[in-house]
C-alpha cells in the first residue's frame, strides 16, 4: 500500500471515528429515561376536600421545589366541581416550565360544593433548557404526577394515592438534575391555616 493511499485509509478512519462519537453523542442527549414511583400517604387530621385544594394550588408546588422561581398563571378555568389553569415558571438560568394542574371532585350523588369525599388532582409538568449562548437544541424533562385523595380507611382525615411518572434526557443526568418532581407532602401547619 503506497504511503499517500494509508494516510488517506487513516483520515478516514479518524473522520469516520468522530463522526461515530458526534452520532453517538447525540443519540445520547435524545434519549430519554421514564422512571415511576407510587406513594400512599395518610393524613389524620385533614379533610379530603382540604387535602385537595392544598395540592391543586401550584403556589404550594413553588415552595416544596427551589427550582421554582417565579410564575403566572397563564389560563385557567372551572366550576364548583372542577378547575384547570396553567401556570408558566422559570426554573433557573436558561430554563422555563409550563405546568398544567387540574382537579376534580368526584361526587357520588347531584354535586355539591364542597361535598364531595374523593378528589382528582392531575400537574402536568415540563421543563425545558437550552445550552449557554445557543438557543438551540432545546432539552425538556417531563413529569405527570397523579393524585387521588379518599377518606383514610379509619374515617377521620385523608389518605393521598399519589402516582409519578417522569422522564429525563441525558443532559438532566449529567448535570445531576434528573429527579422525580419534588415531593410535595404537605406539613400539617400548611393545612391548618
Amino acid at each position: 500500500m503506497s504511503p499517500a493511499l494509508r494516510q488517506t485509509a487513516w483520515c478516514v478512519r479518524r473522520r469516520g471515528g468522530r463522526a461515530a462519537l458526534l452520532l453517538l453523542a447525540a443519540v445520547a442527549l435524545l434519549l430519554r429515561l421514564p422512571l415511576a414511583i407510587d406513594v400512599v400517604a395518610d393524613f389524620p387530621r385533614t379533610a379530603p376536600a382540604a387535602l385537595a385544594h392544598h395540592l391543586a394550588d401550584f403556589s404550594n408546588y413553588q415552595r416544596a421545589d427551589e427550582t421554582i422561581g417565579s410564575w403566572w398563571v397563564e389560563e385557567e378555568d372551572g366550576n364548583y366541581s372542577w378547575w384547570r389553569y396553567a401556570a408558566a415558571f422559570e426554573c433557573g438560568a436558561r430554563c422555563r416550565g409550563r405546568a398544567l394542574l387540574q382537579s376534580h371532585a368526584l361526587h357520588d350523588a347531584a354535586p355539591q360544593h364542597g361535598a364531595a369525599a374523593r378528589h382528582t388532582v392531575h400537574l402536568s409538568d415540563r421543563r425545558c433548557r437550552t445550552l449557554p449562548l445557543l438557543p438551540w437544541p432545546t432539552f425538556c424533562d417531563e413529569s405527570e404526577i397523579e393524585m387521588e385523595v379518599r377518606p383514610s380507611g379509619t374515617g377521620a382525615g385523608s389518605r393521598l394515592l399519589r402516582r409519578v411518572r417522569y422522564s429525563c434526557g441525558a443532559l438532566s443526568l449529567l448535570l445531576g438534575s434528573c429527579r422525580p418532581p419534588a415531593p410535595h407532602a404537605p406539613a400539617a401547619s400548611a393545612l391548618a391555616s
